[in-house]
């Protein structure tokens, strides 16, 4: 399997610069766009993986999906213990849930102001020292019909 909307340089990047030797030229470039961009696996990934015991190695498979050696190894490895993959997790942070207490400041601050969650966020953070993103305030305002955002 090939990565889609990849240029040939981009797919044989990693052997040519095996092939080359490390010289400083290549250090720099490889400092600056080799990094492996480690992504997770969606069911298409995951049954390409699954199919690794076909032959293919652990290497080649991680180059072709554009993934960490290792990742691949371990979805094989818990394909090989439980007999099916697993499910792929959420991408990004986990959000930390907004209490009754911030969502209550947030309200009257909101009120007292008047103003858009940008502006918001500095007078919460400097009256009451509550730290909460934009689109957190956005989202309590419109849950609670305050505001209605401008699109």
């Amino acid at each position: 399997m090939v990565c889609k909307g990849a240029s040939l340089i981009e797919k044989s990047f990693r052997r040519i610069v095996k092939a080359c030797g490390p010289s400083e030229f290549w250090r720099s470039v490889i400092r600056h766009y080799g990094k492996d961009v480690v992504q997770k696996f969606d069911e298409h990934k995951m049954s390409y993986i699954r199919a690794r015991g076909k032959g293919e190695g652990a290497s080649d498979i991680a180059m072709n999906l554009s993934a960490s050696r290792r990742g691949v190894e371990q979805v094989y490895f818990y394909y090989q213990k439980h007999g099916n993959v697993p499910a792929p997790s959420r991408l990004g942070r986990r959000g930390v849930p907004i209490s009754d207490y911030e969502a209550r400041t947030i309200l009257s601050a909101h009120r007292k102001y008047r103003v858009g969650a940008v502006y918001l966020k500095q007078r919460i953070e400097s009256d009451n020292g509550i730290h909460r993103c934009e689109p957190d305030l956005s989202l309590i305002l419109t849950g609670y019909g305050e505001f209605i955002p401008i699109i």
